[in-house]
């Protein structure tokens, strides 16, 4: 019981459930305007991550973010039923990745909350292979500037990308409120 009601606590927390009196976890659904706010934050601090690490690249992140981006490459083409899941995985740990090679702890366990907050938004925008491969064109884009050590383009397209996967996501959950509306 004890590991249980740790993990809930963890859990809520991060704002994924909610612990109700009498009836226990629910898992919490933002509104539209809560994942606007919470992507927006994400955006900023991940630029800030992308900035720092082509500011102060090593080899061994240029290596890390080349074999990154290889590995994204073959898994945005990837279709099937585990096509998005699989790609949204990698992206998670390729975004954890450049904000853990920033140098900035804090920086890095927030960003790190607010991807397990975004993390099912996330799949939600990256659920088509369209949207896949124009994220993956962006990935490729950010790793470049951070390469070639352009911190100011590396910052705008870390935000670029969280922003178009906030814009995605904000616009499937819309259609599904629209859907449960007219259902009823």
């Amino acid at each position: 019981r004890g590991p249980g009601r740790e993990a809930l606590r963890i859990l809520e927390n991060s704002g994924l459930v909610a612990i109700a009196p009498r009836r226990g976890a629910i898992v919490t659904q933002l509104s539209t305007d809560e994942v606007a706010d919470v992507f927006d934050i994400r955006s900023v601090l991940s630029g800030l991550g992308a900035r720092r690490l082509a500011e102060m690249r090593t080899k061994e992140d240029i290596e890390m973010l080349l074999t990154q981006l290889d590995g994204l490459r073959k898994l945005a083409g990837k279709t099937g039923a585990d096509a998005s899941r699989d790609y949204v995985d990698a992206v998670v740990e390729f975004g954890l990745s450049i904000n853990e090679a920033s140098g900035n702890k804090r920086l890095n366990a927030m960003v790190t909350r607010l991807f397990h907050q975004t993390l099912r938004y996330s799949r939600l925008g990256l659920s088509s292979p369209e949207r896949r491969e124009q994220s993956f064109r962006n990935w490729e884009k950010l790793v470049d500037s951070i390469v070639e050590g352009r911190a100011e383009e590396a910052e705008r397209t870390a935000r670029h990308l969280v922003e178009q996967s906030k814009g995605h996501a904000i616009r499937l959950l819309k259609d599904e409120e629209q859907q449960k509306a007219d259902v009823k």
